[in-house]
């Protein structure tokens, strides 16, 4: 992401690459570089993923590409500037970085007509067909339950929300067929190759009632990973290395 780059008729995820790390590197969120360049946040989550809504290709204007040059040419790096106060650990200031969100009631009962829509859809169906959207809801009803941030732009990020310590939690989420917990042969998602701290797995029951959490440490689950390849582990594998640490039964 040069000045050079400026007449380039398209954006790479190179490019991209490269505006994220530069951020990174001057500890700045997307939401800094948004309100200095006047753009939006979402935008700058485009031009670090070089994908627009939809997976469309997309690249920013000369005009665009040139402040946002100029406002990263007059901020240092990051380890240049000096700590703020308060900040009393470096991974503290390394997640202060990320856009996320506090999930609060309002949205919870945003999600009430998606969930109905969800039912009503596969009872139509006779269950042979979903809407998809046990992970999402799995992720806010987990950070809601823990008190934890959601980050908006997880793919980008490689981890779905920072815990109270600043600590990268990915969170997995399994919805069981019945109104009991899901079976223990079931699998998790695939999991992000970018490391984090920790991960949460969400059990929901058919209602899309949040049943059980449980967390496995980073260092205890990667051997799993790893082992598994072609697939992802299950639950029991999951629960096997982890500690509940949330049950709706008390």
């Amino acid at each position: 992401m040069t000045n050079r780059g400026l007449r380039k008729r398209s954006w790479t995820t190179s490019d991209g690459e490269a505006l994220r790390e530069q951020r990174n590197r001057r500890g700045l969120s997307q939401q800094d570089i948004a309100e200095a360049v006047g753009c939006t946040p979402s935008r700058i989550s485009e031009l670090e993923r070089a994908l627009a809504s939809g997976g469309r290709p997309t690249a920013p204007s000369p005009e665009l590409h040139q402040r946002i040059l100029d406002f990263l040419s007059r901020t240092p790096n990051r380890r240049n500037r000096k700590k703020a106060p308060g900040r009393s650990t470096a991974r503290r200031e390394d997640t202060d970085e990320f856009d996320t969100i506090t999930v609060d009631d309002a949205i919870l009962r945003g999600l009430e007509p998606a969930i109905i829509a969800s039912l009503m859809y596969e009872k139509i169906t006779h269950g042979t067909r979903k809407l998809g959207i046990t992970g999402e809801i799995g992720e806010l009803l987990v950070c809601r339950q823990l008190g934890l941030k959601l980050v908006l732009d997880s793919r980008s990020e490689g981890f779905d929300a920072i815990d109270k310590d600043g600590l990268r939690v990915e969170i997995k989420s399994r919805r069981s067929e019945s109104d009991e917990l899901p079976r223990d042969a079931g699998r998790t998602s695939r999991f992000s190759p970018h490391p984090f701290d920790y991960a949460l797995l969400g059990l929901l029951d058919r209602q899309y009632r949040l049943r059980e959490v449980w967390r496995a440490d980073y260092n205890r689950l990667k051997p799993l990973i790893d082992k598994q390849k072609r697939r992802n582990p299950n639950l029991s594998l999951f629960k096997s290395v982890g500690r509940k640490v949330f049950d709706s039964a008390g």
